[in-house]
């Protein structure tokens, strides 16, 4: 049986009108930015590498895939750079895929959502 490696095609970065919220990501806005930044993660082609189900490729095996990959990755690094307040880019420096920058905002800002709601049904 022949591994099939999926087709990595590099992506059309012709939404620029609608990749940039009107309201950044800031300490009290995860809800609803969590709400509306998906869909423009839909639009722009880029939910595989955002939410990790898009593997790196293996250089050796694949190097026009893997710069397309790497190419991919940081346009949206940029989409969801560009949607967030300068004051969370504490939480994304030095992160170099879009997969550990969501995954470290999620962590965040769920760790922080559910605690606000814990306060709020168990007040001490």
């Amino acid at each position: 049986m022949a591994l099939t490696v999926p087709l990595i095609k590099k992506l059309d970065h012709v939404h620029a009108s609608i990749t940039r919220m009107k309201d950044p990501l800031d300490d009290t806005s995860w809800m609803i930015w969590c709400e509306h930044i998906p869909r423009i993660f839909s639009i722009c082609g880029i939910d595989p590498h955002v939410y990790g189900k898009l593997e790196h490729p293996d250089p050796a095996l694949d190097p026009e895939s893997t710069t397309t990959w790497d190419i991919n990755d940081m346009y949206a690094q940029i989409i969801i750079t560009n949607n967030i307040s300068k004051d969370q880019m504490v939480h994304v420096t030095r992160l170099d895929t879009v997969h550990k920058i969501w995954k470290s905002l999620e962590a965040i800002h769920e760790t922080r959502d559910y605690q606000i709601a814990i306060a709020i049904t168990y007040p001490f």
